[in-house]
């Protein structure tokens, strides 16, 4: 009942915020939630007290605030704002462990760099994609699909897997997952993909692909389960059984984003590389 509950508030919460994602409500609600998601790694890893190591992280999860100012205030191309700052980011880390003569483990500290790196980057291309425009300001469509790939693959593998479920998925990462319900989350995600692309059609008078909105959307599942396994698999290697308590029921930040961070990962790769016209013509 609890995760019932929180689930419902956080969804009626969203929803105004999804209405004034043009604004800069949207930087700053994913600031947020990079912000939380930094803090709740750095526990993870038990880097949270090596505070040397640990302040630039902080500073550096504030960076979908930051490469949205210099976006619409500077003009610096979102790509060039995440480049510059994600190389700040790492040297200030050297340039530390150079100063305390590497006293942190070597695996230690590069596996902070690259998990808040991760994280970060993924978020603040979150920020970037809803403003992708093209000519069509294809960004305020498109964005949406980062989370409908993560939760209608959840949804769907959930049941599935649940109603046909034999196979196990990665037994020593998350027990639960079945074979049955990842590839029935594939289809029903393609599908849902399919549906959006044909409402974008005949609603929005966009000519948005309904062939590539499907590829996307097995695209998507497929790297979502990636990300979630990818997640699971940190937890079980640090002994924590969640990320943290921002979601009473639902664990931390973290945990509810996992399958995020990678779908938004791969549409950022993909509109750095094709653009969005394969999608909407």
């Amino acid at each position: 009942m609890l995760r019932i509950i929180t689930g419902v508030i956080a969804g009626l919460i969203m929803i105004p915020v999804c209405i004034f994602s043009g604004t800069i409500v949207w930087p700053l609600v994913i600031t947020m939630f990079s912000v939380i998601a930094v803090e709740e790694m750095l526990h993870c890893i038990g880097m949270h007290k090596e505070h040397a190591f640990s302040i630039p992280a902080r500073i550096f999860a504030f960076l979908p605030i930051i490469s949205y100012v210099f976006l619409m205030e500077l003009a610096v191309n979102a790509f060039r704002s995440i480049f510059i700052f994600s190389a700040l980011f790492f040297f200030a880390e050297q340039i530390i462990a150079m100063l305390n003569k590497n006293r942190l483990h070597t695996e230690k500290l590069y596996s902070m760099i690259a998990l808040i790196l991760y994280v970060v980057i993924a978020l603040t291309a979150i920020v970037h994609i809803r403003y992708i425009d093209d000519g069509h300001q294809e960004g305020k469509y498109i964005y949406l699909l980062v989370f409908f790939g993560a939760w209608f693959t959840d949804t769907f593998a959930y049941f599935i897997g649940r109603w046909m479920g034999k196979t196990p998925l990665a037994p020593e990462i998350s027990p639960k997952k079945t074979v049955e319900g990842s590839i029935g989350g594939i289809v029903a995600n393609m599908l849902c993909f399919a549906g959006y692309a044909w409402i974008l059609r005949s609603q929005f008078d966009l000519n948005a692909n309904i062939l590539f909105f499907a590829i996307l959307g097995a695209l998507f599942s497929v790297v979502g389960q990636f990300g979630d396994l990818f997640a699971s698999g940190i937890k079980r290697h640090y002994g924590v059984k969640d990320f943290g308590k921002f979601f009473p029921g639902h664990g931390g930040v973290l945990d509810r984003v996992d399958s995020i961070l990678a779908n938004a990962s791969v549409m950022f790769f993909v509109y750095a590389s094709f653009g969005v016209d394969f999608l909407i013509l």
